[in-house]
């Protein structure tokens, strides 16, 4: 094979295997569980339901092991089976975060969770 076409295999190859091992690196990463815990110690509420695109995108952002803690730590309030709650909180929509008895609806960045509750934001693989 002529050497210009080699580095072409090489060159693409390497862009291939990089960029599976950024998506992959990516996937990984998630919040650590004692941030969810924090957030569970504040009376933190993140409401919403198993259908909502927005709230299957705030999971996301949170990462597997501490969406996991979402729900052992009672922080996710699945709202249509908790209908008295959510009435109760004024939830109108899905997500809405509950901290300090103000609402804030909408998909929330984890920097600003932080912010707003004082827990201190740390990441895991």
């Amino acid at each position: 094979m002529k050497k210009s076409v080699w580095i072409t295999v090489i060159t693409l190859a390497l862009v291939v295997f990089g960029a599976w091992g950024i998506t992959g690196y990516v996937t990984k990463v998630g919040v650590s569980p004692s941030f969810v815990e924090c957030l569970a110690e504040k009376g933190v509420i993140f409401a919403g339901a198993e259908w909502c695109p927005h709230c299957q995108d705030q999971k996301t952002i949170f990462g597997r092991k501490a969406t996991k803690a979402l729900y052992g730590e009672s922080v996710y309030v699945e709202c249509p089976e908790n209908q008295e709650l959510c009435k109760s909180k004024g939830v109108t929509g899905y997500p809405t975060w509950i901290i300090n008895g103000e609402s804030y609806p909408g998909v929330q960045q984890l920097e600003r969770l932080s912010s707003l509750t004082g827990c201190e934001l740390t990441y895991i693989q």
